[in-house]
């Protein structure tokens, strides 16, 4: 600017002088909404003029809280809405910006049951006792995850050692705040019974059957042989006799203990062959030629083969043949 003054006798001067003025800065910043017990990081994005560099911040962070920082982070004691003011100070100007942040509610987690044990498969239910969420997922420990209320699962174990599988609870809202809580499950090896007969195919009573364990993972065994009989041998020799003339199966069950107390089970069938009754009676064996006779059954026969004695045989359970005295 330029100034010509003249006085009252017509006399003038010159003078100048410059006038400044300055962009006004913009104040401006970045912050999320977050969730209860998380920490807000709040980052200035303010522009300045060239010339005229921001020399001060100055926040308030709506409850009670302030800072001078550039970039300051700050943890909200509750939740609810808060007005976040941001002054700053150019070397000549000012501004300021205000926001909304949101301090959302975050549901707390709890598993109603805090851990589970027993022989696998181990099949467990886990309660749900936590405050109301928009999902809840479970990861199970052993590479699973599940969104469900409640929780029901399967664990196995085919080592030999006991297995102790971490389960985790995340309980979240439409917000994505949340919590977790943990409960953990352990699965005992489980045993596994197994076991053969060295003499089958079975052969005729009386029969003996040596039984060969082949289980695996279990020190205790309990044998029931099927006709009565137990045992706790590891590999028992039992004898059966079949006496009813007709085909017998007996039903040999296994049950292997390991360790912990954990059983398997199996069963299989044993045939014994019935006994031959040969005390048979034959009536009519007297009187004049022809004379027909017809033979009797005989139990616990499957297979007949009948030599009556003049050369001539039969191979039918109850033949009848015809004697001729010529004599």
């Amino acid at each position: 600017r330029h100034t010509h003054p003249t006085n009252a006798y017509g006399c003038s001067a010159n003078d100048q002088i410059t006038i400044r003025v300055y962009a006004n800065p913009v104040a401006n910043f970045n912050v999320f909404n977050l969730c209860e017990g998380e920490v807000a990081n709040f980052t200035d994005i303010s522009t300045h003029a060239n010339n005229d560099n921001i020399v001060s911040w100055a926040w308030n962070f709506g409850d009670g809280v302030t800072s001078n920082q550039q970039n300051p982070n700050h943890g909200y004691a509750g939740v609810g809405s808060f007005q976040v003011v941001l002054n700053l100070t150019t070397q000549h100007c000012f501004d300021s910006d205000t926001m909304i942040v949101e301090v959302n509610d975050a549901p707390v987690a709890d598993i109603l049951e805090t851990e589970a044990e027993g022989c696998a498969p181990l099949d467990v239910f886990f309660t749900n006792n936590s405050e109301p969420a928009s999902v809840y997922e479970w990861t199970t420990g052993d590479g699973n995850e599940f969104q469900t209320t409640n929780f029901q699962h399967t664990y196995f174990n085919n080592s030999t050692q006991s297995i102790t599988y971490t389960l985790v609870l995340s309980a979240m809202n439409e917000y994505g705040c949340g919590s977790t809580d943990t409960a953990y499950v352990t699965a005992y090896p489980g045993a596994t019974a197994m076991f053969e007969q060295v003499n089958n195919p079975s052969d005729c009573g009386p029969f003996t059957a040596h039984f060969v364990n082949q289980s695996s993972n279990s020190v205790s065994y309990l044998w029931n042989l099927g006709d009565g009989t137990t045992s706790n041998l590891v590999s028992p020799t039992h004898t059966y006799t079949n006496n009813t003339g007709v085909l017998q199966f007996f039903d040999v069950t296994l049950i292997a203990y390991n360790q912990n107390g954990c059983n398997d089970t199996i069963t299989q069938q044993l045939l014994v062959f019935p006994v031959a009754d040969m005390d048979f009676t034959i009536t009519g064996v007297e009187g004049c030629s022809p004379l027909t006779v017809t033979m009797p059954y005989v139990t616990g026969i499957q297979n007949f083969q009948w030599d009556f004695g003049d050369g001539s045989t039969s191979t039918y359970a109850t033949p009848t043949h015809t004697y001729i005295n010529n004599g």
